[in-house]
């Protein structure tokens, strides 16, 4: 079976209280990711920020593995408003081919000038990119079934 993976933002996507770093999570956000996780069979890499401390991973962990999903790596970061290269830098590395997708709430990190100029990407990421339109609700129902089709149905990353 072909492995999938998920690069996961949690602020704006999951927490949308607007308070970074908030565990009090969007119940209905963590029923689409969770529905996400299940149709895909997806694993985790954790892209947001929370991969920075080891508390939120911890409580993130517990969290994703109460879905039935597992937790199987972070991006490592390597400057301010560099998602994309942090990405790009994992999949860099990765060896047997898989498919992926991209969730995130902050353009800026993928676009640039009035945030619709694509920044450069050697991994046709935004093939593989979901943005979440309003980060005070969070994933939807529309957003995570782009995300479904993205992992089932999307092209495949370091296929020979």
């Amino acid at each position: 079976m072909l492995r999938k993976v998920l690069f996961l933002d949690v602020d704006g996507v999951l927490n949308t209280s607007g308070k970074y770093f908030n565990k009090d999570l969007n119940p209905e956000c963590l029923r689409e990711l969770q529905r996400v996780i299940t149709s895909t069979g997806a694993d985790i890499i954790v892209s947001s920020q929370w991969r920075c401390h080891n508390y939120l991973m911890v409580f993130l962990n517990e969290l994703i593995e109460g879905m039935g999903g597992k937790i199987v790596g972070k991006t490592q970061q390597i400057g301010l408003y560099q998602r994309i290269g942090e990405i790009e830098n994992y999949l860099e590395y990765v060896q047997t081919p898989f498919r992926y997708a991209v969730i995130d709430d902050e353009r800026k990190y993928f676009f640039e000038g009035d945030e619709k100029e694509i920044l450069a990407s050697t991994f046709d990421l935004h093939d593989h990119l979901v943005i979440v339109e309003d980060k005070t609700k969070g994933l939807t129902a529309a957003e995570a079934n782009k995300l479904i089709d993205i992992l089932n149905n999307g092209g495949v990353w370091n296929e020979c």
